[in-house]
């Protein structure tokens, strides 16, 4: 049994050290900006600039209001669906709205993790006293799974692909 535990802490110290150095490169080393900043317009700016869904919501409000105002006024040419992503008031309209869907996608991921480690935590705990009371085979693998579930939920690019909020999932971890 203690070459079991052996074996099981390097698998885990190995995952959580790799872990810990990919969170520490994102969050204080990762280059974040890029030389293409300059060229993006005002709504651009002001999507990346956005701390809050709260801010997104008040952006797209007015930029609704401008498509609104647009297609109130006779005398503004009718365009075709392909000719509005490219057209302002559309295309703020169009940018905020995708930026909200994002941001809200990003929430409900944030929040899957959050209730995945919570489970992670309970096994971890059910584990523990397994192993001290009941069966120290029954431990482990609840021991396994508590790991498993923690490692998974917090590895997104590992498992789901890159995601373009990232950083705010790692700061809520």
């Amino acid at each position: 049994m203690r070459t079991l535990f052996r074996i099981m802490f390097v698998i885990a110290f190995v995952f959580i050290a790799v872990h810990s150095v990919r969170l520490i490169y994102m969050v204080w080393l990762e280059p974040t900006g890029s030389v293409l900043d300059k060229y993006d317009d005002q709504i651009e700016t002001q999507v990346k600039k956005a701390k809050s869904l709260e801010e997104l919501t008040a952006l797209y409000d007015d930029a609704h209001r401008a498509v609104q105002a647009y297609e109130a006024d006779d005398t503004n040419p009718t365009l075709e669906y392909h000719e509005e992503r490219n057209t302002e008031p559309y295309k703020s309209e169009i940018l905020l709205k995708d930026s909200i869907q994002k941001w809200e996608i990003q929430s409900r991921k944030i929040y899957q993790m959050r209730v995945y480690w919570a489970l992670g935590s309970l096994f971890l705990v059910i584990g523990v006293v397994l192993f001290k009371r009941v069966s120290q085979w029954l431990g482990v693998s609840a021991l396994v799974v508590a790991f498993s579930e923690m490692i998974y939920w917090s590895s997104p690019p590992y498992f789901s692909g890159g995601l373009l909020e990232y950083q705010r999932l790692i700061n809520n971890t």
